[in-house]
C-alpha cells in the first residue's frame, strides 16, 4: 500500500508539475496576445494623431497646401482629420484672397464665417477701408484736375505770369491724371 501511495504522490506531483508548465506556456501565450493586440491598436491610434500633427506642423508655418489622410473613422480621430480638412480649406480660401488683394484686386468678396472669425473680419474690414480710400483719391484727383483747370484759365488775366502759370498747370494737370489712373486700377 505504501508503494501504491508512493507512485500515486509521484503521479501526483507530475501532473502538478505538468499543469504549473501548462499554465506559465498559457500566460507567455496570453501576454504574447496581448501584447499584439496592444500593438495593432497603438499603431491604428498612434499613425494617424502623428499624420495630423506633421500636417499641423507644416500649416503652422504656412503651409496650406499639406494634406491630411482621408480617414472614414467614425471616432474622435476621424472628426479631428475632418476639422483639420475644413480649417485647411478656410486657410486656403483666406490665403487666395489675400492673394487678391496685394496683386490689387479689390473686387475680391470676403464673406466671415462668423462674429468670431478674426481673419475674415480683418480682411472684409481692410477691403473696405482701401475701397473707401481708393475712393477718396479719386475724389482729390478730380478735385486737383478741376483746380488744374482753373489755373490753366488763369493765363488769360492781364498781368499774369502766363509761362510759370502754364508750367504749374500742367504739373498739376499730370499729378491729377496719375492720380486718376491709380484711383481706377
Amino acid at each position: 500500500q505504501r508503494a501504491l501511495l508512493d507512485n500515486d504522490a509521484a503521479r501526483t506531483v507530475g501532473d502538478i508539475r505538468s499543469l504549473v508548465t501548462l499554465e506559465w506556456i498559457l500566460l507567455v501565450i496570453g501576454l504574447a496576445i496581448a501584447a499584439f493586440v496592444v500593438f495593432v491598436t497603438s499603431r491604428s491610434i498612434v499613425d494617424p494623431i502623428r499624420a495630423m500633427t506633421t500636417a499641423m506642423t507644416r500649416l503652422a508655418d504656412g503651409d496650406t497646401a499639406v494634406e491630411v489622410p482621408a480617414l472614414d473613422k467614425r471616432d474622435e480621430i476621424g472628426d479631428m482629420a475632418r476639422s483639420y480638412q475644413k480649417m485647411q480649406s478656410y486657410l486656403q480660401e483666406i490665403s487666395g484672397a489675400a492673394a487678391q488683394i496685394a496683386n490689387g484686386d479689390l473686387t475680391v468678396q470676403i464673406t466671415p464665417k462668423s462674429s468670431n472669425d478674426a481673419l475674415g473680419n480683418a480682411f472684409s474690414e481692410m477691403v473696405g477701408n482701401l475701397r473707401n480710400l481708393i475712393g477718396q483719391v479719386g475724389a482729390t484727383a478730380s478735385q486737383v484736375a478741376s483746380a488744374s483747370m482753373e489755373l490753366s484759365n488763369v493765363d488769360d488775366r492781364p498781368g499774369a505770369s502766363t509761362g510759370a502759370m502754364q508750367q504749374l498747370s500742367k504739373a498739376i494737370g499730370q499729378i491729377s491724371e496719375g492720380a486718376q489712373d491709380q484711383a481706377q486700377a
